[in-house]
This record gives structure tokens, sequence and C-alpha cells, in this order.
């Protein structure tokens, strides 16, 4: 069931999170409907029909799944690749899934897969896994598929599907991808985020200016950690539920400002545009209290 609660939820526990990446078509909103009984999300046109990334519980409650936008998608790229990072900081990563749909020519869907590698190239290898899709149509089978993509890639966690696997099926298949990888928290930073995506010049002001935002409230975190143990007991815990508060107000603050100084309006064809790198500010603002969301529940 789709769920606002889904950050707290999983705070709680090591649940399973994956995000899916892949260019448009692929199958990656029909694997996230039949994994989580979500629908509307896919579509037979080869633009990007998803438009924003959603995490969403399977529908058995054990794994959080995230759909994502095409990352190659013809419109609207830096808003993707945006809803795309959002999501991989959203929660503890087990695996990132890069969506590939098996092609009649094997090697046209390993090109696929190699412009994904080379772009998450940045990120732990035990992080990265893939999904083929459509193996229902095409004449190889899935150990050959597996056996290219570890030997090209190193990839070790492959997930084969077709289009008829039930979910119970696609569920424990993607379990198993994720069996010893504990979870991990992973920011993509705007250095990051640059190093991800393609980004044209254009959006590199509002970028470096999170970057700079970021930063600072870090560093007050840091400053905070170099306190607190001289408290302890009840005062500790006083302590830590009042600095939260505090930050909490502080994120307000810096969205006012970081607004103000790009002259966001929100307001004709940018809006869209200027809600995401609000959103893109917000998360890592809120990836630097992490710990300290999970010291108060």
């Amino acid at each position: 069931t789709r769920s606002s609660d889904l950050l707290s939820k999983g705070n709680c526990n090591p649940t399973p999170y994956i995000v899916m990446v892949g260019d448009p078509g692929t199958g990656k909103s029909t694997v996230v409907e039949k994994l989580t009984g979500q629908t509307g999300r896919s579509s037979s046109d080869s633009r990007s029909w998803t438009k924003t990334a959603e995490p969403f519980w399977t529908y058995d409650g054990t794994m959080v799944i995230s759909d994502t936008p095409g990352c190659n998608a013809i419109d609207d790229k830096m808003e993707q690749s945006q809803w795309i990072a959002g999501a991989i900081n959203f929660m503890p990563l087990s695996k990132i899934l890069i969506i590939v749909k098996a092609e009649v020519r094997q090697d046209t869907t390993i090109k696929t897969l190699e412009y994904y590698s080379d772009k998450l190239i940045q990120l732990p290898d035990e992080l990265i896994g893939v999904l083929v899709t459509h193996m229902d149509q095409v004449m190889y089978d899935d150990d050959s598929i597996k056996t290219v993509i570890k030997k090209k890639f190193g990839i070790d966690d492959v997930v084969c599907t077709q289009l008829n696997d039930p979910r119970h099926k696609l569920i424990a298949k993607i379990k198993k991808a994720c069996e010893g990888h504990k979870p991990q928290k992973l920011t993509v930073d705007s250095a990051l985020f640059l190093k991800l995506f393609d980004i044209r010049e254009s959006d590199r002001k509002p970028l470096k200016l999170i970057a700079k935002e970021v930063d600072l409230f870090n560093s007050v975190k840091e400053s905070f950690d170099n306190i607190r143990d001289n408290y302890k007991g009840k005062d500790l815990v006083d302590l830590l539920f009042e600095f939260q508060a505090w930050m909490i107000e502080q994120i307000e603050v810096i969205q006012k400002n970081f607004c103000t100084e790009l002259d966001f309006d929100f307001m004709g064809v940018d809006a869209d545009l200027q809600a995401g790198y609000c959103a893109l500010l917000t998360n890592q603002l809120r990836t630097v209290i992490y710990g300290i969301r999970i010291e108060t529940e």
C-alpha cells in the first residue's frame, strides 16, 4: 500500500529497499505494479511514462520498491535525475536494480546495461544489481545472460524474469539478490549528483548552492556531536529532542533563503524544476540529521 510513513517505518528494521533505474519502456513500472499491486504506472509508450520516483511496499509487506523515471527520457531530464537521486537517498539502500529488456540480440541488451554500469560506477559495487525483463521473448536462457553480465561487469546479483512470472516468485528472486548485503545509507550529494547525471551548465548554480547549504548544515551537526558526550541519561534525551526540533526549523529557514537567492517563484514552465531543486535540498538536509531521528524514535 502507498504510504507517506514509509521512511519512518523503514527505519525501524532492516527492510530491503530497492531502487529501480533504466530506460523508458524496459518494464520498470510493470515490475513495480506486479510487486506492489499498484496500477497506472506503466505504459506502452516508448517515452518515459513514470514522471516521479515513488516508494511502495510490496504486497506482502516485506520490501520497499521505488520506481523512477527513465534515466535517458526525452523530456524533463533534470527533474527525472532529481527524482532518482531522491529515491537513492530515501532510506538505507539494499540494491539499485538496473532494469534492462532482453533483446533478441544479446549484445544489444549488454550495450544498454553498459551505459548504466558506467553511470553508476561511483557507487559501491555491492549495491548494483540487474533485472532482465522479457526473458520469455528471447532464445537464450537465464544462465547465459547471467554469465555474460558477470564476466563483463562483475555483477553477481542478476534477476531474470518473464512477463508471466507470478509476483511471489519475483519477490523471492529479488530478496535473494539482496541477501548478504546490509542496507547502506547512501547520500547523493551535489558532487555525486554531478558525476551520476549529465548536467547542463545552467543547472550548476543551484546545485552548487545546495552543496554549500548542506555543508554548513552538516558543520552544525558535527559541532553538536562534539558536545553531546557531555550529557547523559535524561539530559541527553532532552538535548537530542531539542536539537532535532531546532534543526527541523532551520531546514525551513534554509529552504526560504535558497528560493530567495535563486529567485524561485514556482510559476510557469520552470515550476516543476524549481520544486525539484527544493526537494533535492530538503532531502539532503534531512539526511544530515538521519541519525538523530533514529535516536529519538
